[in-house]
């Protein structure tokens, strides 16, 4: 039977794989469970537009559309959202993203309970769905070193790396269900 047997620092303070080490960061935890929580509905959000928009218009293209309508905001308004979040109150920032996406889904379910949701109307939406985690998620990465030492920060940022991923495998499967 083989024993694993160290030397120097890890020796002293004993065996520890430090993979949750972030989690010793009270503000960073919160910070996780918020971007989990809020990657997990909007994986969901994706997933529900895009099934939306099949029911809606019956044509395969719609979901082609919709699909680019979630990211091109990402690709036009990344970089400018990430200069904001350099230069702005970052929470203030992360809090409007989060109102702005909570309307545009309440819009959504409004006009889909009204039955007056069109394909045109939700590729608008999609739009500014895509908008909110463009501004969202540069202010998430730019406010981790913040919250973490030093040392911890490659592990924070591994963790929230492994949250988004995760959050994008389970969104829309739970939404399927």
């Amino acid at each position: 039977m083989a024993t694993l047997t160290t030397s120097g620092p890890a020796a002293r303070r004993g065996f520890s794989l430090q993979t949750f080490s972030a989690f010793e960061s009270r503000p960073f935890t919160f910070l996780w469970l918020n971007s989990f929580s809020f990657a997990l509905s909007q994986a969901m959000r994706q997933f529900a537009f895009v099934w939306l928009a099949l029911g809606l218009s019956g044509d395969a293209k719609a979901l082609g559309l919709i699909s680019f309508a979630l990211g091109i905001p990402i690709l036009v308004f990344g970089i400018p959202a990430g200069v904001l979040a350099d230069r702005m109150d970052r929470r203030v920032l992360l809090f409007t993203s989060q109102v702005a996406s909570l309307a545009v889904t309440i819009l959504a379910a409004v006009l889909v309970w009204a039955d007056a949701m069109t394909t045109g109307v939700t590729f608008a939406l999609a739009l500014a769905l895509g908008a909110t985690v463009a501004f969202g998620q540069p202010v998430r990465s730019a406010i981790i070193p913040t919250l973490v030492s030093q040392e911890r920060l490659l592990n924070a940022v591994t963790l929230n790396s492994v949250s988004q991923n995760l959050s994008q495998i389970a969104g829309p499967a739970l939404c399927g269900a």
